[in-house]
């Protein structure tokens, strides 16, 4: 199947580059792909619950096209930067380097699917009449001709369905040569039409750049209304739920040697030491441990092993991801390494503990990390000492296998932040390792000093 595909691109890139020979590149690229999208083959099976298939063109890229009259030397000299950056501009344009979108980006099909393709045509329209004659005429021209042919592929979609519904009579297909009619226009309806619209767009996307890292976002956010709108009406069983969700999942998976992140929420209530929320937890543990144990080291006969620390990432990390369930707000750090999210247990340190040691951590060989924080004055208190002493013994003996200590105040804390050259001594323990709190990032600051809760 890939040797089809890839013929079927290569002799589109040699007929546009003949025919458009004076083109921009840009417009180049828009016909050559949309073409893709109306003769490309695709497929549904009778036992398919979405439509799309993400690992079938191979990922090529619709470029690069033929480079003219490349002058090498200026690759040499090194010193002239400005006549090297014109000329890197320049082998852009003559196609050199390829369409790629490059990797580590999340396409913003949370707007796509709220706003509809139609209304992005209408926009698209609205812009391209207002550029022409100007720099940007190629590009809304393009961006047009793009989510048309776009519009046509669903469609084909839906057609494709139907013929095989009349054949098979399976309503699977019914469900989706309808959604495909509808979501090629408008917004999707339900939760079903959302992911289906989600589905093919990502098709779309992996087969006009590279896949590497080319992830969905907060997926979780922009179907969860979908979702949820469907259950409170009714028109959705769980069960249901779950058949589309692992219909996407599985298309998801037909892309090999990918990074197709997807963020979600954390633990709601992790810390606590309550048995549906701690099961959950450990669920995802086992389910990540599983997948990790199905790899093998290229260069040696080794295993990956699972980790469960953030060292300071948690904080990096919490700056790029928006508000998730447990109530923690957009930007805020995540949860550090196994730990609870800061404020979230709220039943004291041995709930804490019991929750942290519901998850199996046999199988975590790469270490893990549990973070608690005392104030000084709480230790102060010979009973409390003793009390921490046992809490400890009682963890290791329970399955623990790291903890780590902040022991400070608030107040000290705080200080330092605002005179740090008087502090630059400070130690603090972060996540698997020790660092001067005045070296920290603020955020991370923050993270530490809302943990110095745990006095009682």
């Amino acid at each position: 199947m890939w040797v089809q595909f890839k013929d079927i691109r290569n002799e589109i890139i040699k007929m546009i580059d003949k025919k458009m020979e004076s083109s921009a590149v840009i417009k180049k690229k828009a016909y050559a792909l949309s073409i893709y999208f109306k003769i490309k083959p695709i497929f549904i099976d009778d036992d398919d619950i979405l439509a799309g298939h993400i690992g079938g063109d191979g990922n090529l890229d619709m470029l690069p096209y033929p480079v003219k009259d490349i002058n090498l030397k200026l690759l040499s000299n090194k010193k002239d930067l400005m006549c090297l950056a014109q000329y890197m501009e320049n082998l852009e344009e003559e196609g050199f380097f390829g369409s790629i979108l490059g990797v580590h980006v999340a396409v913003a099909y949370d707007k796509l699917i709220t706003e509809g393709i139609s209304h992005k045509i209408k926009l698209l329209e609205e812009k391209y009449k207002c550029s022409i004659h100007s720099t940007n005429e190629d590009f809304y021209e393009s961006m047009l001709i793009l989510m048309k042919s776009f519009q046509q592929l669903i469609l084909r979609y839906s057609k494709l369905a139907e013929e095989k519904y009349k054949k098979s009579g399976n309503i699977n297909l019914k469900d989706i040569a309808e959604a495909c009619s509808w979501i090629a226009f408008n917004p999707p309806k339900n939760l079903f039409e959302s992911v289906q619209l989600l589905l093919i767009t990502h098709e779309c996307v992996v087969s006009e750049a590279g896949s590497g890292s080319i992830s969905f976002g907060r997926l979780d956010q922009y179907l969860y209304p979908y979702y949820k709108k469907d259950i409170d009406e009714g028109v959705l069983t769980y069960k249901q739920a779950q058949k589309i969700i692992s219909a996407l999942w599985y298309k998801i998976s037909e892309l090999e040697l990918s990074w197709q992140n997807v963020t979600i929420g954390g633990i709601d209530a992790n810390g606590n030491d309550m048995n549906d929320v701690d099961s959950k937890a450990n669920d995802l543990a086992e389910f990540f441990t599983e997948i990790l144990d199905t790899y093998k080291l290229q260069y040696r006969d080794g295993k990956v092993q699972a980790g469960f620390y953030t060292s300071y990432f948690h904080a990096d990390f919490g700056k790029l991801t928006g508000a998730t369930p447990d109530g923690r707000k957009s930007g805020m750090p995540l949860s550090s390494s196994l730990s609870a999210m800061s404020g979230m247990d709220k039943s004291g340190p041995t709930a804490l503990i019991n929750s942290a040691n519901s998850i199996n951590m046999e199988r975590f060989g790469n270490g893990m990390v549990l973070d608690m924080k005392f104030t000084s004055d709480f230790l102060k208190i010979k009973k409390h000492a003793i009390a921490l002493q046992l809490l400890v013994e009682e963890y290791f003996r329970s399955g623990g296998m790291e903890i780590q200590f902040n022991i400070a105040d608030k107040e000290t804390l705080k200080k330092a932040q605002q005179n740090p050259q008087e502090y630059s001594n400070l130690i603090v323990r972060v996540s698997g390792f020790s660092a001067y709190f005045v070296s920290l990032d603020k955020l991370l600051q923050d993270e530490i000093i809302n943990r110095m809760e745990q006095d009682e």
